[in-house]
């Protein structure tokens, strides 16, 4: 198979599996305010996409005024960048950071790149985005977020070109490692009514975590433009791994509480329906006995109005009723 043949592979694989190019515009448009403070401290905004495929977020910048170019190695994909007009070359990204001169980019981006390179190399290509980038300039590494537990055991592994899963912790500390003072994380694409929902699913400690996060990162020199970041940084704090099954725990024991309420409830009523119960067949054991004493006093009565002893003395009955008159 040719390397022709190849890129067209890729490119139908990320069609068919990144999403639209809708979707992916959507998705990276939430990156935008936070490039707000930094297009407005200097006059060229100069960007650099590494890995760029179909170039959605080369489009982004240049309509916001920014001189963007990127890089890509699959043919197929710098073939759609171009027919939008866009600039984009075929580069290796350690390559074209080398080839850079200290301190020539505002910002640095590199979207679903960083899981395609082995450990090393990545670890050069943060350390030359560092020295390209100006005082106070931003990098952005986007990867597969391996917290939620369907993208890190299989999503992940749906693109065969991909390395190994990338840890938020991991690509944090290789960024602040790479000489970054400030390295944020950024959970994107969850249900953000999944903080304020009050019953957690399996399914939500499953899925529920971002799909995807972000290392946003600072070239130190501009302490105003580092706090504008980190205060920015914070709204994107969706729940972790942890932090559901935290709460689906938590959720879990309340129930199981509930349950131990309820069972001990059930037996107290058990208690007293069997008391009830005994209680009941006490007072039919009563009636039964009264109704034989009934239907024997009923038996002795008759025999006495039928007796010849009542007859003999009916007179006399007679007279004393008449006297009490």
């Amino acid at each position: 198979m040719d390397s022709k043949t190849i890129d067209q592979f890729y490119a139908d694989f990320e069609a068919r599996f990144r999403g639209s190019r809708t979707l992916i515009l959507e998705r990276l448009a939430v990156y935008l305010p936070l490039l707000e403070p930094l297009r407005e401290h200097v006059q060229t905004f100069s960007a650099l996409d590494l890995g760029c495929g179909r170039g959605e977020w080369l489009e982004l910048l240049e309509a916001q005024g920014a001189s963007v170019r990127g890089i890509d190695l699959d043919s197929a994909q710098l073939e759609s960048c171009h027919k939008r007009g866009l600039k984009a070359s075929c580069n290796n990204a350690l390559d074209e950071l080398r080839a850079l001169e200290e301190n020539s980019q505002t910002l640095i981006t590199a979207f679903h790149l960083a899981e395609h390179l082995p450990s090393e190399e990545l670890r050069h290509v943060i350390q030359e985005a560092h020295r390209v980038l100006i005082p106070g300039g931003h990098l952005i590494l986007e990867t597969p977020n391996p917290d939620n537990l369907c993208v890190g055991s299989n999503t992940f592994y749906l693109d065969p070109s991909h390395k190994r899963p990338l840890p938020a912790q991991l690509l944090q500390f290789l960024v602040q490692h790479g000489s970054f003072q400030d390295a944020h994380i950024l959970r994107l694409q969850h249900d953000q009514d999944l903080s304020q929902r009050k019953s957690i699913l399996l399914r939500d400690v499953l899925q529920g975590v971002s799909p995807d996060y972000a290392v946003v990162a600072i070239k130190g020199g501009v302490p105003h433009l580092s706090e504008t970041l980190k205060s920015s940084a914070k709204t994107f704090c969706g729940p972790t791994l942890n932090d559901l099954c935290h709460r689906f725990d938590q959720q879990q024991q309340q129930l199981d509480q509930q349950q131990q309420q309820l069972d001990q409830r059930q037996l107290r009523l058990s208690d007293e329906h069997n008391q009830l119960k005994a209680r009941l067949e006490q007072l039919e054991r009563q009636h039964e006995d009264f109704q034989a004493e009934l239907k024997q006093e009923r038996y002795n009565l008759q025999m006495v109005l039928k007796s010849r002893s009542w007859r003999l003395t009916k007179p006399l009955r007679t007279i004393i009723d008449l006297l009490k008159r």
